[in-house]
């Protein structure tokens, strides 16, 4: 089967799978609180940063490492699995025993019920950990969606049913433990391999040599995404933080489940052709072309519209939020590719490579925070967004060189796509300021006049540049939903086993 194909489907179940779930727990979560009360969720969301903390060490990487091994036997993956329980139980024994102090420092004793009853999570987790990573090296998209989708839905009947039983915040509670158990039920059924009472050193030290180093990039992805609200938080205050959070969130939302249901796809579709340079490359620059061909004209329209649409949609005491907006929109038509880079780094197993550019990345992005703290929220924004693009050449093109491409091979392949941008913000920016000074309009009438010139502008462009790519966007979502049909035949994975 061909990688697009492949990939096609993987993205169309995925994307269904995360529309579906949530749909289903927005659902659930207008019931809960027609009887939960706003005390209930914030119990649970107090000691929900310290679960993240913990759940960073959860995997240690192991499952992608068996994602992207071309070869592995049962042994390895009998390694993995106990090595993977033990940590979970580690994990589920030290948060159970720290929560006491965890809810001290909190200054909410309510806490250590939720920290006691979330710790088991990280134990039953751990057991269907090599289950999901050879159904996911076995591409079967649909069997892995049926099950998010499944384990989902059964968690919230549980949850919305104790709501309405009268237990309290002990049904946001129960939500997680159930779909967590349902989760490792419906993987053990779809998946026979069973682990056998065997540890090999060997295996577990070539194994964690790929999975620490992409833990701790993960840590460090963790860490960068919060530390400027906590500094932010700390320095700036609440009401700053909340101008701060919310404009990051408007922009972050919408790429993180993008960067969740492409990256779910896309790296075991590289790592099934690691060793085939040509095919990878043009797969990925195939890849970016298209994301950035679907993000960059709404990013760019949302820069520019910002000033009249974030009074409008989220009221005027968001005014102050528009240039974070319009600097985080900056920042996301970069990250747009940018954030695949670890595509790179995980199919060609350069995982130790992927920490340290991670790190040394990481640590400029703080020193830019603490710095812009100066200027406040400006100057943490601008911050942010300088670092991203001053040393995005770099830490790109480290990525790149792994298998044979160029910054300059980027910009080639992107050129035509960033003029057309250009073009479109230049010309929507003009319709704005004429149909501002000029020819008042009602908002709604504003975003539409300036939006559908730039659209218009984009796809001119892109006919005269970028026919075929243009009309492979366009027909994306009709292929998507062709994509949903059967996979490729069940490989020996996910029958009888792993691959010898």
């Amino acid at each position: 089967m061909s990688v697009k194909r492949s990939a096609l489907r993987g993205v169309a179940w995925t994307s269904f799978s995360y529309a579906t779930r949530f749909f289903f727990q927005t659902l659930v979560t207008l019931l809960l609180a027609r009887v939960l009360l706003p005390a209930d969720y914030g119990v649970v969301g107090i000691a929900s940063l310290a679960i993240a903390v913990v759940a960073l060490f959860r995997d240690l990487g192991l499952t992608s490492a068996i994602v992207r091994r071309k070869d592995i036997d049962d042994t390895m993956l009998s390694t993995a699995f106990w090595f993977n329980a033990v940590v979970g139980l580690v994990l589920a024994s030290s948060l159970y025993l720290a929560a006491p102090a965890i809810a001290a420092l909190l200054h909410e004793p309510r806490a250590i019920i939720v920290l006691h009853f979330f710790a088991p999570t990280f134990f039953v987790g751990s057991l269907n950990a090599v289950h999901g990573s050879l159904l996911t090296r076995s591409r079967k998209y649909r069997t892995f969606a049926i099950r998010e989708i499944s384990a989902t839905i059964l968690g919230g009947i549980v949850s919305v049913t104790m709501a309405y039983m009268g237990f309290g915040f002990y049904a946001l509670l129960a939500q997680g433990l159930f779909s967590s158990a349902f989760s490792v039920i419906f993987l053990w059924t779809s998946v026979r391999w069973r682990p056998r009472l065997v540890v090999r050193l060997s295996a577990l030290k070539e194994l964690l040599a790929y999975g620490l180093p992409l833990a701790g990039s993960n840590a460090l992805n963790f860490f960068s995404r919060n530390l400027d609200n906590l500094l932010v938080g700390r320095f700036l205050g609440v009401a700053a933080l909340g101008l701060y959070g919310f404009a990051y969130n408007v922009i972050a939302s919408p790429i993180a489940m993008i960067q969740t249901i492409l990256g779910r796809v896309m790296f075991p579709e590289m790592a099934r052709i690691q060793d085939d340079l040509p095919h990878v490359r043009s797969v990925y620059v195939s890849s970016i072309r298209h994301i950035a061909t679907a993000s960059w004209l709404p990013l760019g329209g949302l820069l520019v519209l910002a000033p009249v649409f974030v009074p409008w949609a989220f009221g005027a005491h968001w005014v102050p939020a528009i240039y974070l907006v319009q600097t985080f929109c900056f920042v996301a038509i970069g990250q747009a590719i940018g954030t695949t880079i670890g595509w790179i780094y995980q199919s060609q197993g350069r995982t130790k490579q992927y920490f340290w550019s991670n790190l040394a990345f990481s640590a400029c992005v703080y020193v830019a925070f603490i710095v812009g703290l100066q200027w406040g929220l400006t100057g943490v924004a601008t911050g942010y967004l300088l670092v991203s693009y001053t040393l995005g050449v770099p830490y790109n093109a480290l990525a790149f060189r792994i298998i044979g491409l160029r910054n300059l091979d980027i910009l080639k392949a992107l050129r035509w796509l960033t003029l057309a941008l250009a073009y479109s913000m230049a010309g929507m920016f003009i319709v704005l300021m004429a149909v501002r000074n000029l020819h008042p309009m009602t908002v709604p009438e504003t975003v539409l006049v300036v939006g559908g010139t730039g659209t218009l502008l984009y796809a001119t462009l892109l006919w005269i540049t970028e026919r075929h790519l243009l009309v492979s966007v366009w027909h994306l979502p009709r292929d998507l939903l062709r994509a949903r049909g059967p996979g490729p035949a069940q490989s020996a994975d996910v029958l009888e086993g792993p691959v010898q």
